[in-house]
């Protein structure tokens, strides 16, 4: 189902944590993309985000990005 309008977004969003008991949180791009846009977050992307500022953003590599990256960030061995 594509969304049609942001409340679709946002509603799935909560379904999404809800029904997976996700506990960290989850932001909705706009409906005209720019987050994605600004920042190549499609196909997918990691984004650490805190005090509303973009801390760590996953590099992709060979279609993928290594999660160990972000072990590494928390841990201090990765700066961006």
């Amino acid at each position: 189902m594509k969304h049609k309008i942001i409340e679709d977004r946002i509603q799935c969003a909560k379904k999404f944590r809800k029904k997976y008991d996700f506990k960290i949180p989850i932001v909705a791009d706009s409906m005209d993309n720019l987050f994605r846009d600004c920042y190549s977050a499609w196909p997918f992307r990691a984004f650490i985000v805190k005090d509303k500022k973009i801390e760590y953003i996953s590099d992709i590599r060979n279609s993928e990005y290594d999660i160990l990256d972000i072990y590494r960030f928390f841990d201090g061995k990765l700066s961006i």
